[in-house]
């Protein structure tokens, strides 16, 4: 009996010896953590590697800053690849009205200025960019808005919402969408029946009423164009509304009509350009509604820098706003241009100028669009 008892103590204190403190979230996330294989640098528009590939990973420049993942962490880089805030982020996002949100290891959000001084304590379960002076922010199961000192300036109610665009928000509750100003003042109500909102970075609003389309005024906020089968959002000043089954009016923001076009959709193309899908096929049309191609495309996507890549055959080129092949279609992949500058599948994916020459002879496993003069690339 004595020998039984000795072996239990040995078992019970060898368990307490084993005993260990429990994981933090920092742990167990680099637990899970695997090491990219290959890693992460920065190009000039010549083609030329100026910040080494040491980073797991890398975000756009924007303002002067880059967010930059080094063996796990996220931090901030300049220009020179010189560290300006440390990495030590489970997250971050770019700066939005002088601050950027960043996220903790124990999934938690805050935000911080350029100079990495934490500004609103990382204290909140989800929040999102600032924009006009606001950020969305979820306490709860509901949203609301605070300001730059994390205050609630609009109190956290709403089943769903989103940023603030032209001093306006669209606000969802009870099924039905809302319009809010910077105050939390509805301006267009729930009882409008709207089930749905979209873009208001133009002064004409697009809704959706049950099957049907309706406009509005944000400067009067009432309705200016109720009934329609479909519609696009005002770019530019422009828009196209579908008037019956497959007749489509180009319209400026007096719903004064441009010119007509018939097709199954109608897609802005930028630059006051449109395409026209039927069949699958795309045609594009300049802003006098003039036919600009006579050739059948699969895809033909928006102008960027005045150039849009387009398939056909299952192959890639690009052509100019006047409907032009500056590239046959040749290319395996194409990407849109931007800077001047446009990604391809050129054996690995390279980069091509406005002359459809490519910059240098590199391939790159992965790579993204330049931004402030720099491309990030693996």
């Amino acid at each position: 009996m004595k020998y039984y008892y000795i072996l239990f103590l040995i078992l019970l204190f060898a368990c307490k010896d084993d005993a260990t403190e429990p994981q933090s979230e920092e742990d167990a996330y680099f637990e899970d953590y695997e090491v990219p294989l290959n890693k992460w640098g920065y190009i000039d528009t010549t083609g030329v590697l100026v910040i080494d590939k040491k980073y797991d990973d890398l975000r756009p420049f924007k303002n002067g800053l880059a967010r930059a993942n080094y063996k796990g962490k996220w931090g901030f880089i300049d220009r020179r690849g010189f560290e300006v805030i440390p990495f030590k982020y489970r997250g971050t996002f770019p700066f939005k009205d002088g601050l950027a949100r960043v996220q903790n290891f124990n999934k938690l959000y805050g935000f911080i200025n350029k100079k990495g001084e934490m500004i609103i304590p990382d204290t909140m379960d989800l929040v999102f960019d600032f924009n006009s002076e606001r950020a969305r922010a979820k306490k709860g199961e509901t949203y609301g808005y605070i300001d730059k000192t994390g205050r609630w300036i609009i109190e956290s109610q709403f089943k769903k919402c989103s940023n603030f665009e032209n001093n306006h928000a669209r606000v969802y509750q009870f099924g039905r969408a809302a319009l809010i100003d910077l105050s939390g003042n509805f301006k267009i109500p729930y009882e409008d029946e709207n089930e749905k909102m979209f873009s208001t970075t133009s002064d004409i609003l697009r809704a959706k009423k049950g099957k049907l389309y309706r406009y509005y005024s944000l400067k009067t906020y009432k309705v200016v164009k109720d009934n329609l089968a479909n519609g696009t959002d005002f770019k530019d000043g422009f828009a196209a509304i579908e008037t019956e089954d497959e007749k489509w009016e180009i319209v400026n923001q007096d719903f004064k009509k441009q010119f007509s076009l018939d097709a199954e959709r109608v897609k802005y193309a930028g630059n006051g350009k449109w395409l026209t899908i039927n069949d699958g096929k795309y045609t594009l049309y300049n802003e006098e509604g003039k036919k600009q191609t006579s050739e059948s495309y699969n895809m033909i996507f928006a102008f960027n820098d005045g150039i849009a890549p387009f398939e056909r055959r299952g192959l890639w080129g690009y052509m100019n706003e006047e409907g032009e092949e500056l590239m046959e279609p040749i290319l395996p992949l194409a990407w849109e241009f931007n800077e001047g500058f446009a990604r391809v599948i050129y054996g690995g994916i390279s980069y091509m100028n406005r002359n459809m020459e490519r910059i240098s002879n590199d391939r790159f496993m992965d790579a993204h669009n330049f931004s402030e003069g720099f491309a990030h690339v693996q």
